[in-house]
């Protein structure tokens, strides 16, 4: 499984998605200010090291973690470390660490906010040592950076719960599609037979597609609209989640989050239909994950080109 939403992401211009909706009903978008940005993550292998473990915890005592976890309560603030061994052909020499905390503004983008970065000495090839901040409550993610500070070699979103950030909150920045009550809720059991992007779909012809794939050109949509064919079975009625990214300097960043309403049928699969609205030409990804958020259900890669097909001729 991969990571839920996480999800995720500096938020970008709403012009360069108009309004998604199920066929049947309007799509529940997110505010852009509530959109969470993870960065790429590129192997430390290039960088000639490894990592044999890294993880948070709760303390680290001879050089081993004690309380390995990804989430951590606080009163009024907590002690949160960072545990590495890192192997490899050569020792790094140094790994830059930095902490970041999500602040939601009002008004303006919410962001992450860079708190401490500092380096880390590892002198070794096969070297095991920490980090560790006292941090208040909210949304924190970390980063572990390459030592010549071109590239995140690994990030971890985890969340610091108190009174005054609960795991509503939590869902309100992540998935906010969805009712806090299903962070805590048993995940229907989701099977996506077949899932496809279309410029059309036609539901009264046995939902013929029109010109399924991953490539499209923006002038042949219709009304800029990109259809999503969903074939699935499911043990409950929910509302699975839809994150749709555009790539920006390198890496997806996500612009919607939105939702897709699936009926109670574990044996008879079901089909659904959404559409978004898409302007700008770009590369693209789309991903479906469980009401929760925590769970990956299907992804898939596609661009936008300008103009109609062969106009690049």
């Amino acid at each position: 499984m991969k990571k839920g939403i996480l999800i995720t992401i500096i938020a970008i211009s709403i012009v360069l998605f108009g309004c998604g909706q199920n066929a049947h009903q309007s799509d529940n978008t997110q505010s852009l200010n509530e959109v969470l940005h993870i960065p790429d993550v590129v192997s430390p292998e290039g960088f000639s090291f490894s990592f044999e473990k890294v993880a948070l915890c709760e303390n680290v005592q001879q050089h081993t973690p004690i309380g390995i976890t990804d989430e951590f309560t606080a009163t009024n603030a907590v002690k949160v470390y960072l545990y590495i061994h890192v192997n490899g052909e050569q020792a790094p020499g140094k790994l830059i660490i930095r902490w970041n905390k999500w602040r939601e503004q009002i008004g303006r983008e919410s962001l992450w906010q860079e708190v401490h970065t500092f380096s880390l000495n590892v002198p070794g090839k096969d070297y095991r040592t920490y980090a560790y901040k006292t941090v208040s409550s909210g949304l924190w993610r970390i980063d572990i950076i390459a030592p010549d500070g071109s590239s995140i070699v690994w990030t971890k979103v985890f969340p610091v719960w108190s009174d005054d950030f609960t795991k509503k909150d939590y869902i309100a920045i992540t998935s906010p599609t969805e009712n806090a009550a299903a962070y805590d809720s048993p995940e229907p059991n989701i099977h996506i037979i077949n899932a496809v992007l279309a410029r059309a779909i036609d539901k009264e012809n046995n939902y013929a597609l029109d010109n399924p794939g991953t490539h499209f050109y923006c002038d042949e949509l219709i009304d800029n609209a990109l259809w999503l064919y969903v074939k699935y079975t499911s043990d409950m009625k929910c509302s699975p989640i839809l994150q749709w990214s555009k790539k920006q300097n390198g890496e997806f960043i996500a612009v919607r989050h939105s939702s897709i309403q699936f009926k109670d049928c574990p044996e008879q699969p079901f089909r659904a239909r959404y559409f978004t609205k898409i302007t700008d030409p770009g590369e693209y990804k789309v991903e479906l994950f469980s009401p929760s958020g925590k769970t990956m259900l299907w992804e898939q890669y596609f661009d936008m080109r300008e103009g109609m097909p062969g106009s690049e001729l």
